[in-house]
């Protein structure tokens, strides 16, 4: 009898999808030893799991080394396989924190509006939009729309912004962050340390076009000894 095959995106989505299956009824003792397999076996049952990288999920799915495959939605956009998607689990979700910021709340009645918060008594409004592709002018134009009423707009993405978009957000008062800003914020940098970071590369300019004409100055000078 063939097994009924699972591939597992590694961690703690893994996790959650065998504690999730084992309230069904679905087991796998296999893989509550601690060891370096990534390969299990229900006999039993007749199911087979094996954990891969997330990326490989929609792949092993889609050529049919696996029945079924469980991963992120993300991972799903990412990756663009032609795959029929059974069914949104809603597990593994990523939150959006906020630091600093009180009163935080999930917007849900009006989906062009994610979060609201309150900061330095202000009212903040914040658009997550997740995509692979660069961030248009047609959404900053819609959040604009709806988020007239706040002090602060934040849109923020894990891609980035086209030009239009940049110079419509500006024109708007919304603060744009993209995949760069929140690394940024991630690792600590500032923006003034990113402008101090320009100044210093501008500095460089005069010593480079220094190097250029000394460049030239010798090969004239070296042809003009060989070819005399």
């Amino acid at each position: 009898m063939e097994y009924l095959t699972f591939a597992l995106a590694k961690g703690r989505l893994a996790d959650i999808t065998m504690d999730l299956l084992e309230k069904m009824g679905i087991t796998c003792d296999e893989m509550k030893e601690s060891s370096r397999k990534l390969i299990f076996t229900n006999e039993e049952l007749k199911l087979k799991f094996f954990l891969a990288k997330a990326s490989d999920v929609p792949t092993y799915v889609e050529y049919g080394a696996a029945d079924i495959g469980i991963v992120g939605k993300d991972t799903l956009l990412e990756e663009g396989r032609n795959l029929y998607e059974v069914l949104d689990l809603n597990m593994g979700k990523c939150k959006f924190a906020v630091a600093g910021y009180s009163d935080v709340k999930e917007n849900t009645a009006d989906s062009a509006i994610d979060i609201t918060a309150v900061k330095d008594g202000e009212n903040y409004c914040f658009k997550c939009r997740y995509d692979i592709d660069a961030i248009g002018s047609s959404y900053i134009k819609d959040f604009a729309a709806a988020s007239g009423n706040y002090d602060k707009r934040v849109f923020v993405t894990n891609s980035s912004f086209l030009s239009a978009a940049k110079k419509l957000g500006e024109e708007q008062g919304i603060i744009l962050w993209d995949r760069n800003t929140i690394d940024r914020m991630y690792i600590g940098v500032s923006d003034s340390l990113e402008d101090r970071r320009e100044v210093v590369k501008g500095s460089k300019v005069p010593y480079v076009i220094a190097g250029v004409i000394a460049a030239v100055v010798i090969i004239a000078v070296v042809y003009w000894f060989m070819f005399k």
